[in-house]
């Protein structure tokens, strides 16, 4: 079953308030775009979308249930995805660095490529547990329990929050790239510190929020 053009409207209108209000995703995508300009920024927001509807497909075949019924699995999911935040962090104060990037071009080697900057995307968004709890909780109020194919439903209701959300998330990354060139002169380590400090702050609340 296709969701009623009425039913769409009124998920898209309940939705906007959730994806433009800045969470762990935008942190990420901000920290990422800093870091390595908008070339890394939007393959960021790729990749956390994508991970993203792991969620939706999760959610449709029951597995989000089965994480918030087992604090168990929810919290060993908690810790990989903090785990993994605590990982960029120390990698970006490793970092040794010491050029600058020109805040009047866009050819600057990026502290991370593309390719990396998708795939750390896709995990965080992946390893997120609460995004598995709030598609659990979010998605089933705008499915119709009188109709088959509940599990279509959820599906279909997921990808269009997922392109919704790609919207502002990108417009952060376009908002994060201009204000990195006030910062041009800064070095790529010093770059690379301040944003694993940010990703220790993402750590923390993902364990602790």
């Amino acid at each position: 079953m296709w969701i009623s053009p009425e039913t769409l409207l009124l998920f898209c209108l309940a939705s906007l308030p959730i994806v433009i209000a800045p969470g762990t995703s935008v942190a990420f995508v901000v920290t990422t775009t800093f870091s390595a300009g908008w070339r890394a920024g939007l393959p960021a927001v790729a990749g956390v979308e994508i991970g993203y509807l792991a969620h939706v497909v999760a959610a449709a075949v029951g597995v989000s249930a089965l994480i918030v019924a087992s604090p168990e699995a929810f919290t060993v999911v908690k810790l990989l995805g903090a785990a993994y935040l605590i990982w960029l962090g120390v990698k970006g104060w490793l970092s040794k660095d010491k050029r600058t990037f020109s805040s009047t071009t866009e050819d600057a080697v990026p502290a991370v490529s593309a390719r990396q900057a998708f795939t750390q995307g896709l995990v965080v968004g992946v390893l997120n547990p609460k995004t598995a709890v709030f598609f659990l909780a979010f998605l089933p109020q705008f499915v119709s329990s009188t109709s088959s194919g509940a599990a279509w439903q959820i599906v279909q209701l997921g990808i269009v929050f997922v392109l919704l959300a790609t919207i502002p998330d990108s417009t952060w990354v376009l908002a994060s790239n201009g204000m990195r060139r006030f910062v041009g002169r800064l070095s790529l380590r010093t770059m690379a510190r301040i944003s694993g400090t940010a990703f220790f702050a993402l750590a923390a609340y993902t364990l602790f929020a």
